[in-house]
């Protein structure tokens, strides 16, 4: 089984000769630091979180879904666009033109 690109006949060589146990002692500790880092980090963030907003989604589907208005309406998207006062106009052919469709 090979763990990142190295295989155990890659390995062999850099453990097989004088001082190759303290290698492998050091080695092995910093994968077991790195390991509970990643491991505490994990648990901080907290998959409650993530469980509870997909949750808060469902609802608003839900609730869109019984009032009929989508979860993302573009009309609200354009409204924020006109009250930041930046033109829209409506594209025509020739703008497009040059274009490979």
């Amino acid at each position: 089984m090979a763990f990142k690109g190295a295989t155990p006949s890659d390995l062999w060589p850099r453990y097989d000769c004088e001082g190759g146990m303290y290698m492998l002692e050091l080695d092995l500790m910093v994968a077991s630091e790195i390991s509970d880092r990643v491991k505490e980090s994990t648990d901080k963030s907290g998959s409650g979180k993530a469980k509870g907003m997909a949750a808060r989604l469902k609802q608003k589907r839900e609730r869109n879904a019984k009032s009929g208005k989508p979860i993302y309406d573009g009309d609200d998207m354009l409204d924020a666009i006109r009250e930041a006062g930046m033109p829209i106009t409506e594209a025509s052919d020739s703008d497009s033109e040059g274009e490979t469709g």
